[in-house]
């Protein structure tokens, strides 16, 4: 999510900068196109005294003797001449040529070259009006996109929100229930033991529910503050299938072990988050197996992944459930799912832990011959 908002906030900020590039591209054209620019060469005729005879942008009645000007000297001294002067007024600096004739009169042409800050002043409204449409169509995108991505996430964070509060609303009322009937007397003598195992086994499930919670919390953020580690994803595999021997024993499942015997290649990531995936994929294929199934454990190297999968013998997955089943909180029996004490977070967490490490989680699964989580990690 972090993600999406870093490309839309980029890609907004993207557009602003083009489409006020783009504005000012054509105030500028139109700016320098205009026919006053077009004629900013002036060209004066001056006689061998000095009087203007003839002048381009100007009457020349009344126009003062140009014999002391700088170009107009050099010109009647060397064939020809050139200078500039700059006027505070205008703002503006002119450039002069004077090229000296046969009959001894002068030639004179001239250019003008605005100063920088008067070409922004003269600018200015263009420029101006280009920042202002810039503007506002940033703030029309803004809404947009912050409303095309916060609307999900508010949906998602009422949603998480209810889930939670119903799943944590039962084991509170039984707690709660428990301890009322106890703190009361109202519980058989020999009967206590059941009510304390209830208890434990509730706040067991509490437990494990705001571990997953948590969990999630910390994928959802990219593992923020979390720092990545070379992991024996072989050694990993073993000890949580280790760990899980005595509740396979229990479900009267047996759990099968097909790891390559040569040296283990070290996986760079998240050494809970892995664990996570590992245990998650393996009690769930423990649980909801049948009595007498199967739990095969693999895991192949290739020169750049490696591949995990646990297949187990239970009833599958019906097609209907099996884009929903990574969702939080999405059982297909609820009831049952509760009773083997699962909080409806595991595959969630498999499927964003994965994600995490630039990985792929796939399904394969059918009615009466079990399912086959694979998970493909790069190396």
């Amino acid at each position: 999510m972090i993600k999406k908002i870093f490309q839309s906030v980029f890609l907004l900020a993207a557009f602003s900068i083009v489409l006020t590039a783009l504005l000012s591209l054509v105030a500028l054209t139109e700016y320098f196109a205009a026919p006053e620019r077009a004629k900013s060469l002036r060209v004066t005729w001056i006689d061998a005294e000095g009087n203007v005879k003839m002048d381009s942008a100007a009457n020349t009645e009344g126009m003062e003797n140009h014999l002391g000007r700088e170009e107009v000297i050099a010109a009647l001294k060397s064939g020809e001449g050139h200078s500039s002067r700059y006027s505070d007024t205008k703002m503006e600096r002119q450039f002069y040529y004077a090229k000296k004739l046969a009959d001894g009169s002068v030639v004179r042409v001239s250019s003008s070259q605005r100063a920088v800050l008067s070409n922004v002043i003269h600018f200015l409204p263009e420029l101006s009006l280009c920042l202002i449409i810039a503007f506002v169509l940033a703030l029309v995108v803004a809404w947009y996109l912050a409303k095309r991505i916060f609307r999900p996430l508010e949906a998602m964070r009422r949603e998480f929100t209810a889930n939670v509060s119903h799943e944590l609303k039962t084991p509170i009322q039984s707690i709660q229930g428990a301890a009322e009937m106890l703190e009361a007397g109202l519980i058989k003598p020999g009967d206590e033991l059941k009510f304390y195992t209830m208890i434990r086994s509730e706040a067991r499930r509490m437990s494990s529910l705001v571990g997953d919670i948590l969990s999630l919390s910390r994928l959802d953020e990219g593992g923020t503050g979390l720092k990545k580690e070379e992991v024996d994803f072989s050694q990993m595999v073993r000890d949580v299938v280790s760990s899980l021997r005595a509740a396979a024993e229990k479900a009267k499942v047996v759990i099968k072990l097909d790891i390559p015997l040569e040296s283990p290649r070290k996986v760079l990531g998240y050494p809970q988050f892995l664990d996570a995936i590992i245990f998650n994929l393996i009690d769930n294929a423990i649980k909801y197996n049948r009595e007498g199934g199967r739990v095969i454990v693999k895991l192949l190297y290739a020169d750049d992944f490696l591949r995990f999968s646990v297949a187990d013998t239970g009833f599958g997955i019906p097609k209907a459930h099996q884009e929903r089943i990574f969702e939080r909180f999405y059982r297909i029996d609820k009831s049952r799912s509760r009773t083997l004490g699962g909080t409806g977070l595991g595959l969630a967490i498999v499927k964003h832990a994965t994600k995490l490490h630039r990985g792929e989680v796939s399904l394969t699964s059918e009615l009466c011959h079990g399912s086959t989580f694979t998970i493909t990690l790069p190396l």
